[in-house]
This record gives C-alpha cells, structure tokens and sequence, in this order.
C-alpha cells in the first residue's frame, strides 16, 4: 500500500502526510516507460484502456487501479508546470492539468487532495468564494515541476470508484495513447470474442434470409483462434460488427483493444488502430462502435466498417472500407435519393460463391485472436415461405402481431405468424409487401420509404379476408434542414436542428398518457419519440404547452428521460406556459411532478450520538428522489451560522466539511439547508457538543 493509502470510497489518511521536499526521488514504485514516469505508486494495473466506449464519447486516457483505495501518491511523469487546477463534485472531481516541456499536456483525475503547496491555494480560493467548485489558472513557469515530483494524491472525487484517471494530449490537445510514450502494462493475455455480427444495410441485403443483423457466438479451435461453425448465405451490402474485450496480468477486469484487422480471401479490407483522436469528433463513437446493436444487446460491438460520415483518424482505409457487396453494386442514384449507400466507394464487390474470412482482434502488446468463418454468397431463397405456409394446419388462428423496425432506408415488418399478409395503406392507396422467411423460422416483410416528407398510413396484418391487425404511422423525414415537426397533438412539439442526425432517417411521435396520475386532466403527458436505436449528432427539443388546470403549479413539473425503468431529469425551462426540455437521444420522456422536498439526515455527528472531538468531519446525507440536486447553488452547511465550504459527493448523497481549524470545545449548531430542481426545500438543524477527545 503507497504511503498514506487508506479504505473505501472518500476514506482519507488521517492527517495529512509530512512531505519534507515537494521533489520526491524516482523509487521501484516510479519506473519509466519510454520518456515517461509511471504516474503513481498505487499498481501498475489498468480497470480502462484508451479509446474505450463511454456514453457518446470516448475514453480519453486510462484508469489505474488503486484497489479500491485511495490517498496513493501521483507524480508528474516529465518536466512542466501546472498550467490548472479544477475542483468539481462532478466529472473529473479534482484535476491537475499539467504542461509538458514538449508542449503536450499530462490530465491526473478523481484525485483526493493536491500537494501541499497548490492546496494550499485551492483552499484559499474556496474559502474567497465559499465554494467548493474552483478553477486555478498559472502562469508558465510559476509551479514548475520535475519528473517524478509528488503533485497529488489519488481518490474518487468526481464520477466513479477509486482510481487515477490519466491522459496525455499532444500540442494540439488531442488525446493520446499513453502507451505510445511507454506507459505499458504487462499484458500476455490475448482478446477474446464473444461474437460477430453481420449487419445487412441495404433493403435488399440478406443475412440468413433476413434484412436484420444475424449474430453468432464463435467457438474456440485452439489457442487464441476462434471459428464461426455456421456458414452464413448473404447477399447485398453488408458489414461485420465485434464483440470483444481484452486483459492484462495484473488485473481480471475487462479493457479495450487496440485494433481490429479484416481479411476476406486474404485480401485486407479493413483496418483500425486506437491512437489519438480529437475532442471536436468524440461524438463519433457511435459510428465507430455499433450504436443500433448496442441499444438493442446493450452490448459494444466494434464496427469492422468506415461509415461515410465518420471523419476519425484510427483507420488504413477511406470511408466505405469494410463492406462487403454481394451481388450486382447498384450505380449512384439507383439506390434511392440521396442514400448513404452511394457514398460507400470502397466496398469489395463479391459474386456467388463461398468466401473466406478472417478477423484480427488484437492489443497494444501484440497479444492477437483470429476468428476464421465462411460466408455463403447467393442469392436469398423465395420457395421457403410458400413450403411453410402449405405446411400450416387448418383452422389454427394466427396470433396477428406486428413488429416494426423503422431504418434508415426502409423498415422491417416482423410477423408473428407466416400465414400473415401485410399490406400497406397510404393516400388512398394500398398495396401488398411480399413476406419471406428467414433460415431461423421469421416471416417478415421489407418496406422501402417513398421518398416523401411525411409518411402518413397503416399497415394491414391479415390472414385471408380477416383483418387481424392495423398498425398506423405518422413519420417526419429529419435531414439537412432545420424543421419544427407539427403533430396532431397541438400541444406537443418536436424541434429538430439541420443534419441532427449523421444521414437522414424517418422519425415518429406517439404522444400518450404518462406514469403518474392527476385529478385535475387524468394524467401527465408522456411521449415516445422513435427509433431510439438512431444516433443523434445535435440534440432535438421537445416542449409541451401546459393546460390551465394541470393540478400542480407550473414550476414543480419538468421532463424527465425514461433509461430502462428510471425516470432520469432532463429540463425544465419553462417560457410562458411552454415547458420544454433538450436531449441527445431518442426515448420515451414524461412529463412529472415533484412536489416533494429533499431529504436531509445528520450522519456526524447525528441525533443519537450529537457529540464530536475537534478535528472529526461532519457528513450529513442530502438525497432527492425524481429532479434531484443541481449544483452546490442548492445546498449549504452552517456553523454558528457561519456558511462553511462543504464538498458534495453526488454519488453517495452526502456533504462532508473537514474543519480547517479544529473547532472549539463546546456547543455549536449545524444548519443544512437544500433544494432541487424543482424548487422543493428542506431544512434541519441539529445541536452538538465538541469533546476534548
């Protein structure tokens, strides 16, 4: 254990460490890597890589494990000075951003407390602004550190569990792989994949008889070497998607790989390398990695595919690279107007026959995986859905369901039974869609989109005469222009921004009742805006007028994001009687009440036990449950009534004021006071005794 490591989330060494230099000697824990030092005693382990998936972002550095611990010493890994400090109970928590000597810069995150010299300004700047949140700014030169040189200690401050979050960045503040500069870890465990899926992208693609992606789990063959015993028959455009992690020695958690290599017939179609990026393009991720698969696996899958909105620098081919069309490759402007497709210029071109492939997972240290398959290339069988359907005993009802999937080209009509028909009804027109039946049993229908504004009808499931089932649409082309999209409901509106999206697509709005019931008009509005698996580039607003009589006052009602079955806050900006809200996904959102305040409970010292010695930290629990606790704005701990500076940790609802000078024996009173989103407050007070001991 580094010296001054302590247990558990927020725990701290008691006292601060006697530092005699603020330049501490290169030990066995600081060991160089290339040009750089190692930038902590904690381990030599890794809980994330560079480049791993994060919620519409990449992962900027890597995590050093510090075991669920905190107080490890961090030490610059190269000569600079320390250009910022930033204090936040959000994000990064406390962070040291420090300027190399060669222009670069070094990010040491989730820290538990700064060197003694930059603390000290830390909490004179705190204490200036009775703020916990501050921001410090240097001047080249004025805290100049050597490599090696004690600057901070590790916690959890910010978002997540006890660990070092490093980065580097270039000159041109790109993030960059630590390990192109030698901060390796050793690693002679090899990736391994969990599956591979094959994406069809066209309305006229196959995987196995069907239009939807088809994913199959590889199995082991021998040392690092997978195999795909199924055979896929494909035809059309398509592209292969990777389920993978890595390891290292020194740890059993999962990380990210380096980089992907695809083979069809030996020739190499595709290749990827994680090694910088740029801030302005981390968005991109959900291009890189399958944003459609990952909403519906809630698993990441590698794209092994560049698509040609994606302008990041990790791949050895143009933009295309990675598909693979079977069959005859349609001229541009045959596929449909303005189609992603005529924009793929490197896809390899494959006719009828049978292919072999080969994927290269591999990571930093050269540890590879080889998963080998074959594909089938033909075209799909149509005499199978006839041979099912004669097949069908008499007088068995069919279940009549209908599942669509609304793409970006086209939508599949998923039916529950083959002896269905379906037929689509539009402007007065109704026409029949030919259903086919996949290798697996599933009978589905393809609808290409005419290429309209607005799609307005129904979809027709029936069996014979019998009208099983009507599934109507009303669908609003989003692209290249900025557009307010005007529903039947006037109260409800949808605003979309030019190119919100990375190609065009069809979105719908179902407006509905919501989850919590009102006595003035029934219920709250809730609103499913679709499809959720479609990746946003700007975020779209949704705003609601509120009626007269809504039963709660204006400022206590907001939008909320249903993520699985949590309502999550989204805004609440209210202009007249329009309350509206933005987001940068697709989903289901409501529109809640909370009228209720949040919760305040003293931990230490508490109403059981009211007494303290001089030096202990008091912790008082504060807790909202629907709009939650915005900022440090909305909260504030009182001494003698005497407003303190008080760190806030969102993660685990409470406030902590460690005293700067041990307060005095005797009574004192502690008042906390808090408010949410939605205005609701609460306020505790509590009598204590300070004990000598």
């Amino acid at each position: 254990m580094g010296e001054g490591a302590s247990h558990g989330k927020r725990s701290t060494a008691a006292g601060l460490l006697a530092v005699a230099s603020a330049f501490v000697l290169c030990s066995s824990a600081l060991t160089r890597g290339g040009d750089l030092l190692w930038p902590t005693d904690a381990s030599r382990a890794i809980s994330s890589s560079f480049a791993e998936y994060r919620s519409n972002h990449f992962h900027a550095g890597i995590d050093i494990k510090t075991w669920g611990q905190t107080g490890y010493r961090v030490f610059a890994v190269a000569p600079g000075y320390i250009w910022k400090v930033r204090v936040s109970p959000f994000g990064y928590g406390k962070v040291i951003y420090q300027v190399l000597n060669d222009g670069g810069m070094a990010v040491y995150a989730h820290l538990s407390r700064f060197a003694p010299e930059i603390e000290r300004r830390v909490r004179a700047e705190q204490q200036r602004l009775l703020r916990y949140s501050v921001t410090l700014e240097f001047r080249a030169g004025e805290i100049a550190v050597q490599a090696g040189e004690l600057i901070a200690y590790t916690g959890d401050t910010g978002v997540g569990y006890p660990h070092l979050h490093f980065e580097l960045r270039d000159a041109a503040n790109r993030p960059l792989n630590p390990m192109l500069r030698g901060l390796v870890v050793a690693d002679h465990v090899a990736p391994r994949v969990s599956s591979v899926a094959f994406v069809p992208v066209a309305p006229w693609s196959r995987v196995d008889g069907d239009v939807k992606a088809r994913i199959y789990r590889p199995i082991s063959v021998g040392p690092n070497r997978y195999r795909i015993a199924e055979v896929p028959a494909v035809w059309g455009p398509f592209y292969l998607a990777v389920c993978a992690s890595d390891g290292t020695d020194e740890a059993t958690n999962a990380v990210g790989l380096y980089g992907f290599r695809l083979y069809a017939n030996g020739k190499l179609l595709f290749s990827s390398r994680y090694d910088r990026f740029s801030y302005e393009n981390t968005s991109v991720i959900v291009l890189d990695r399958d944003y459609r698969l990952r909403v519906r696996t809630d698993q990441v899958y590698y794209r092994l595919f560049i698509d040609p909105e994606n302008n990041l620098p990790f791949y050895g081919q143009g933009r295309g690279a990675g598909v693979i069309w079977v069959g005859q490759r349609l001229l541009p402007g045959k596929i449909g107007a303005d189609s992603w497709l005529d924009r793929i210029t490197e896809a390899w071109l494959a006719g009828p026959g049978v292919y072999d492939l080969e994927i290269v997972a591999y990571d930093f240290n050269g540890n590879e995986s080889v998963v080998e398959a074959q594909l089938e290339a033909r075209p799909p069988d149509k005499g199978s859905l006839m041979e099912a359907n004669s097949a069908r005993r008499p007088g068995v009802l069919s279940s009549g369901s209908l599942e669509v999937d609304w793409l970006e080209d086209f939508a599949r009509l998923g039916l529950g039974d083959c002896a269905c028909r379906v037929r689509v009804a539009m402007e007065d027109v109704e026409y029949p869609l030919e259903v086919e039946r996949s290798r697996t049993g599933e009978c589905f229908a393809v609808w290409m989109y005419p290429r309209k504004e607005r799609l307005s009808g129904e979809f027709l499931l029936s069996v014979g005469d019998q009208v099983l089932h009507r599934h109507p649409f009303e669908m609003y082309r989003v692209g290249d222009r900025s557009q307010e999209i005007k529903l039947t409901d006037p109260s409800l509106e949808v605003t979309i921004p030019a190119r919100a999206s990375y190609r065009p697509f069809y979105l719908g709005v179902v407006a509905g009742n919501g989850t919590q019931r009102n006595a003035a008009n029934g219920s709250f509005p809730r609103v499913r805006v679709f499809p959720e698996d479609v990746p946003l580039r700007k975020p779209m607003r949704i705003a609601w007028y509120l009626g007269r009589e809504m039963g709660v006052p204006p400022d206590k009602l907001a939008w909320y994001s249903l993520l699985g079955s949590t309502w999550v806050f989204l805004g609440n900006e209210r202009d007249g009687s329009r309350l509206s809200a933005e987001t940068s996904r697709l989903g289901t959102f409501a529109i809640l009440p909370d009228t209720i305040p949040p919760e305040i409970a003293f931990l230490r010292p508490s109403q059981i036990r009211p007494r303290l010695s001089r030096r202990d930290t008091i912790v008082v629990r504060i807790a909202d449950r629907l709009s939650g606790i915005a900022d440090e704005d909305d909260f504030a701990l009182e001494i003698d009534g005497e407003r303190v500076v008080a760190e806030w940790d969102p993660e685990e609802e409470v406030l902590r004021y460690e005293p700067e000078r041990p307060l005095s024996v005797g009574r004192h009173h502690l008042r906390v006071w808090v408010r949410d989103r939605c205005g609701n407050r609460a306020e505790k007070s509590l009598t204590f005794e300070v004990v000598t001991q």
